[in-house]
C-alpha cells in the first residue's frame, strides 16, 4: 500500500472518520497524482486525471474499511497489540544485553537525529523508522 494512503494518525484513538479527514487534510487531487508518480513514474490512467480523485480514493478506502477490516477490527487490533508488547520485550531482553533505559536513550538519540519517529499508543510509545532511518538502514554496515 502507498504510504500516502496510510499515515500515521494524528493521535491516539482516532475513529475512523476522523483519519479519512486527516487525510482528506492533507491530501488534493495533484498532490495524488505526485505521490503514484513518485511510485510509479509515466502516464497516469484516464481515472487518475480526472477531477475528483481525492473523493474517490476517500470512498475507497472508506469501502475497504466497511467491507473487508471492520467485522474484524476488535480481533485485528488485539493481535497486533499482542505483537508490539511482546516484540518490545524481545528487544529489551534480547542479545543487545542493553538494559530498557539504555535502548530509551538510544531511541532518543535516534527521534533528535530525526531516525526515527514516535507515538504513544495506550502505555506503550511506538517507534518506526523515518526515510533518513530507512536510507541509513539500505546503506548497510
Amino acid at each position: 500500500m502507498a504510504d500516502f494512503l496510510g499515515v500515521v494518525p494524528e493521535r491516539a484513538g482516532m475513529s475512523f472518520e476522523e483519519e479519512l479527514a486527516q487525510l482528506a487534510g492533507e491530501w488534493d487531487d495533484d498532490g495524488i497524482r505526485a505521490e503514484i508518480l513518485g511510485l510509479r513514474p509515466g502516464r497516469l490512467a484516464a481515472t487518475l486525471v480526472r477531477p475528483g480523485l481525492r473523493a474517490e480514493l476517500l470512498e475507497l478506502l472508506r469501502w475497504v474499511w466497511t467491507v473487508t477490516v471492520e467485522a474484524d477490527w476488535p480481533r485485528r487490533r488485539r493481535v497486533l497489540q499482542a505483537d508490539v508488547v511482546s516484540r518490545t520485550a524481545m528487544l529489551a531482553a534480547g542479545p543487545s544485553g542493553l538494559p530498557m533505559g539504555a535502548v530509551g536513550n538510544h531511541l532518543r538519540v535516534m527521534l533528535d537525529a530525526g531516525l526515527v519517529l514516535r507515538r504513544r499508543a495506550g502505555r506503550e510509545v511506538l517507534y518506526w523508522r523515518t526515510a533518513l532511518g530507512d536510507s541509513l538502514v539500505a546503506t548497510g554496515p
